[in-house]
């Protein structure tokens, strides 16, 4: 996955937000295709939203160096 990005906190939540979605598509991948679709458009949305709210979290943060005590 490439993606043109700045380093912002902004990007960081995104790239996770992104990845949050790649991630629930993978859990279909070995399911008949009829069961591929999302099941409802709102779950994909909210996987991505819970990854990116948890790397925005100051214990998160701190633990990858981007933030100090």
């Amino acid at each position: 996955i490439k993606q043109c990005t700045t380093v912002t906190m902004e990007q960081l939540f995104t790239v996770h937000h992104e990845m949050g979605h790649v991630e629930y598509y993978l859990q279909y991948k070995d399911q008949p295709v009829s069961y591929r679709g999302g099941a409802n458009p709102g779950f994909h949305e909210a996987i991505g939203d819970v990854l990116s709210l948890s790397v925005s979290t100051p214990k998160h943060l701190h633990t990858i160096g981007l933030l100090d005590q």
